[in-house]
């Protein structure tokens, strides 16, 4: 077997991409055509609201919602300042850009491949505030106290920003101005100065060194920044610099487009899905790229003759009539499995993955795992597995955020240790940014993963409209209390009044049986009558109650009837009532011990002139 890249683009609608290495999924992102913004798109925005309480910017940048700005994603070039604080800010920042690319420098030279080392991003932190964070200087900082978000941004104010994190649920997008554009082996950061540097996840000295000096033997302005991504290893300099003139030719696209263009519109988009997974996913040890679809075919290999001309021979165009790509490679399984909160592991234990607005949580479960002789081998054994396929789980279903594991608890620390260890060798391979901590005295493990664009959940779900999310329901004798309760205070504030309670006919024959005392001492109460009008295609979590004027007399619990048999006492005989009969008051009572319906119907003479076309509007309904 081998490692594949299967690109699907036969359906307009989606884009599917997947990485099969030995025929096992080993990375799935899918594409809808209807999108929002997406992680890197450019915009020229206006600033719409300055928030001093957040010390952030709301910004238009044409979505349905304002992107989020905080203040330390400002560029100081959009300060409004006086001219000597902007020429004393530009000075230190300069001075502070110098020292921070030495000590990134002098960092990176101490690395050992062998360590345990933090586990940091292919793209270098993006913003100049973010390496300040790591490397504070107290000179910079007291400059910046003197000055709030609502001296230097004002609103109106046009400004270039840059999609941090794509908008979520009720969360807008965060931006940034600290704009950074991902080439095949290069990070450009066209508004950052003094910042080049190489990949911390490139861990060999010699291989470092010799990209240090192809970066410091490229022609790179002052203004901008350059870093060296880990598909650079082993790349010549006229690979290198090919990739960033690509970069620089784009960035000037980019100013051209914005000195045009009027805020708010989108300037720069970072690449459909099938760029990326030409730049990203198209290594040296991708054996063939299969795909489905003559015109994504063709596409792709324009794509890859621009990025990677060296690999497009390894493109090819997928043949079948009876099969479509990724049922023929045996992974449209897997990936229906990546909807499952249940993942099953080979040593027949399994991990459950539960997604919240806060967090991320994974329990481990030993199941049916009885190999070992001792429960603490068992443990071990089982949570080792569960490092691994939790790797892959988090990079195939895009999750981000913190993310907390429970682990099966373990006895002896030097187990931990381990565990520790395999979870962070699984996760290397990542192209994400993540962060991890240890495992707590409880069993739990917590870690954040940088989220890269929308998880698979957040493309492929909605949120249930019965249970908002929450996967739970209240049953029907609960919401009959609910319904008494507010019928209750219906009825208290307003006295001898009718009220229409339109519901399923499950909740309604729950209300009239095992309600009914509780409804006739309402009525006895408060001198007023409450009707009941149900059909089975009604919603049985969303009741509709109404109050009326005037209480509707002879029409309660009233039905549409077809040929229906019913029981009209024990003296009377059996009646048929046939479709074209006019309208019949039927009253619903439930015998508890022979667990029998009667219904009791009392023959009515309604004329059309009675049937207002009001009551004709509400199909199925005879109010």
């Amino acid at each position: 077997m081998s490692k594949k890249i299967l690109i699907d683009t036969s359906k307009t609608e989606e884009t599917r991409v997947a990485v099969t290495d030995n025929g096992k999924l080993d990375d799935f992102e899918i594409e809808v055509n209807k999108k929002n913004a997406v992680k890197g798109d450019v915009y020229l925005a206006k600033i719409k609201r300055v928030e001093p309480s957040l010390q952030a910017a709301f910004v238009d940048f044409g979505a349905n919602r304002n992107g989020f700005l905080p203040l330390t994603e400002i560029h100081p070039d959009y300060f409004k300042i006086p001219s000597a604080d902007q020429n004393e800010l530009s000075k230190l920042t300069k001075k502070l850009d110098e020292i921070t690319s030495k000590e990134i420098e002098e960092d990176e030279d101490q690395l050992n491949p062998d360590d345990d080392q933090q586990i940091e991003n292919d793209q270098f932190n993006k913003t100049r505030i973010k390496s300040i964070k790591i490397n504070p200087k107290k000179e910079y900082y007291n400059f910046f106290k003197k000055y709030k978000i609502q001296d230097v941004i004002k609103p109106r104010q046009v400004i270039l920003v840059q999609i941090n994190k794509e908008e979520r649920g009720f969360k807008g997008a965060a931006l940034t101005t600290f704009l950074s554009f991902a080439g095949r082996y290069c990070v450009l950061m066209p508004n950052s100065m003094n910042n080049d540097g190489i990949s911390r996840k490139i861990g060999d000295i010699e291989e470092r060194k010799k990209l240090k000096a192809i970066l410091s033997s490229v022609n790179i302005p002052e203004s901008m920044s350059v870093i060296i991504r880990t598909a650079g290893i082993g790349r010549t300099k006229k690979e290198i610099s090919k990739d960033f003139t690509l970069l620089t030719s784009q960035w000037n696209k980019i100013r051209e487009a914005t000195l045009k263009a009027e805020a708010p519109k989108l300037i720069y988009e970072e690449g459909n899905i099938i760029k990326r997974a030409i730049r990203d996913m198209l290594t040296e040890d991708v054996d063939a790229v299969l795909v489905d679809g003559k015109d994504g075919y063709e596409k792709i290999k324009k794509v890859a003759k621009n990025i990677v001309p060296a690999h497009v021979k390894k493109i090819k165009l997928y043949k079948s009539k009876d099969k479509n790509l990724f049922s023929d490679n045996n992974i449209e399984n897997q990936i229906n499995e990546l909807f499952s909160l249940s993942v099953k592991l080979q040593s027949g234990g399994s991990i459950v993955i539960n997604t919240t607005e806060a967090l991320v949580a994974i329990d481990v479960n030993s199941g049916k795992n009885t190999s070992e002789r001792n429960i603490e081998n068992t443990a071990l054994k089982t949570n080792l597995e569960a490092a691994s396929e939790i790797a892959r789980q988090l990079r195939l279903r895009d999750l981000g955020g913190l993310i907390v594991i429970d682990f099966i608890d373990m006895d002896d620390y030097r187990n931990n240790f381990k565990v520790e260890k395999a979870i962070k060798s699984a996760l290397y391979r990542d192209r994400a940014r993540i962060q991890i901590g240890r495992i707590s005295m409880f069993g739990l493990l917590e870690l954040s993963r940088q989220r890269l664009r929308s998880s698979l959940i957040d493309k492929s779900f909605e949120k249930c409209p019965y249970c908002k999310g929450s996967g739970l329901i209240l049953n029907t004798n609960s919401i009959s209390e609910q319904i008494i309760k507010v019928i209750k205070e219906k009825l208290s504030n307003d006295k001898e009044i009718a009220i229409n309670v339109k519901c399923n006919t499950a909740l309604a024959e729950t209300l009239i049986n095992s309600k009914k005392h509780e409804i006739n001492s309402l009525e006895d109460q408060f001198k007023s009558k409450i009707h009941f009008l149900f059909d089975s295609h009604f919603s049985l979590h969303e009741p509709l109650i109404e109050t009326a004027s005037q209480p509707i007399t002879n029409k309660r619990e009233e039905l549409k009837t077809k040929k229906k048999v019913v029981k009209k006492s024990e003296n009377k005989k059996i009646s048929s009532v046939r479709k074209k009969r006019k309208p019949t008051s039927v009253k619903i009572k439930k015998n508890v011990e022979k667990k029998e319906v009667e219904l009791e119907v009392e023959s009515e003479q309604i004329t059309q002139d009675q049937v207002s076309n009001e009551n004709e509007e509400k199909t199925g309904w005879w109010s």
